[in-house]
């Protein structure tokens, strides 16, 4: 099973009513922007703290690899959190140096 198969099978497990995406449409567009388009995470999150807007940011250390930052509280959040993926803990293909060629 390819890391595409495996994203699909995420996608319909957390939307089933809506159109499986195929590899075509997910090759042409990095993953991320794909979940935002899809609404499983969020274009633009405000701090919990100060309600501010967060800067979306490369994070090695992260999971995804991403995640939200608050320039004013230097406060981080998880690119899943307050998402349905904050319920899964498999490494997300977004750190793949692939993705780079896509």
């Amino acid at each position: 099973m390819t890391i595409w198969h495996k994203i699909i099978l995420l996608y319909n497990s957390c939307a089933p009513n809506i159109k499986v995406a195929t590899e075509e449409a997910l090759i042409h567009n990095s993953i991320v922007e794909w979940f935002k388009v899809k609404g499983l995470i969020p274009k633009s999150k405000a701090c919990p703290k100060c309600q501010m807007a967060m800067k979306f940011i490369e994070m090695q250390d992260s999971l995804d690899g991403f995640a939200w930052r608050c320039t004013t509280e230097s406060k981080r959040c998880s690119l899943r959190d307050g998402t349905y993926l904050e319920k899964f803990r498999i490494d997300a293909p977004v750190n793949i140096p692939a993705f780079d060629k896509i």
